[in-house]
């Protein structure tokens, strides 16, 4: 957004900072803490993703609030709730990289890159050991022996 000078001048600016700031606090004071009240109660408790998802956005709540949301859960006896959202924020977070690496990758080192991130993600720790070291790699392609 491009903000003219008559903008400045007539303090809009200031008024739409004001704005920002008093939403946030509304949203850190009231909305978060009313979806973790919710969160705690027996009915409707979220039991996937996409129920978490549900839950937040009926709450006005954006899910970029997860972070938000398990440092006020952590002191609390909802295991189920902890879990649900460290899983979210590991599956969210993993996608975010695994998208990177797709796009900056080259069709014809997809493979490689999709077998490199899945090892990251799911080898157990002594087979990734093993490849921090080079002591094992991934095998050469027939592409990569004519070379």
């Amino acid at each position: 957004m491009v903000f003219t000078q008559a903008d400045i001048d007539s303090g809009a600016i200031a008024k739409d900072e004001v704005l920002v700031k008093d939403l946030a606090q509304f949203l850190k004071d009231q909305a978060i803490q009313k979806l973790v009240r919710d969160l705690q109660a027996v009915e409707g408790v979220p039991t996937d993703s996409e129920s978490l998802e549900q839950a937040f956005h009926a709450h006005g709540v954006n899910m970029r609030y997860l972070g938000t949301v398990a440092s006020v859960v952590a002191g609390q006896e909802l295991h189920h709730i902890k879990t649900l959202l460290e899983r979210e924020v590991v599956v969210r977070s993993v996608k975010h990289l695994v998208n990177h690496e797709l796009r900056e990758s080259s069709d014809t080192h997809l493979s490689a890159t999709l077998a490199h991130l899945f090892n990251l993600l799911l080898a157990p720790f002594p087979l990734l050991e093993k490849l921090e070291t080079g002591s094992i790699g991934y095998p050469i392609t027939p592409i990569e022996s004519l070379k």
